[in-house]
């Protein structure tokens, strides 16, 4: 029903207003960023749940996850991995739209 499609576009708007997706391209040696107009207002954890980091070579995509066993999520905020790169001297842009 279209009631039910509507429910289910603004789940999708929403969940992608809580999220901050960071694109490293590995061509360009720059990081797009995308951060959603809720991500800054939400608790640290859900801010961590939040930040997805990808790996561009052209052609592919991967997610960046830690050296470990399981390949676990980064725990990191978008803040503290902004800092990374400032560390890095990795230039980023931000979309906030």
């Amino acid at each position: 029903s279209m009631h039910q499609e509507d429910l289910a576009q603004n789940r999708g708007t929403n969940l992608i207003a809580r999220m901050a997706v960071c694109i490293l391209d590995s061509e360009m040696g720059h990081c797009e960023v995308y951060l959603g107009p809720k991500y800054e207002d939400l608790p640290r954890e859900q801010q961590e749940q939040g930040l997805v980091v990808l790996w561009y070579i052209p052609g592919h995509y991967q997610c960046l996850v830690n050296d470990d066993a399981d390949g676990s999520k980064v725990r990191l905020t978008y803040e503290e991995f902004k800092a990374q790169m400032d560390a890095n001297g990795i230039m980023y842009i931000e979309t906030l739209e």
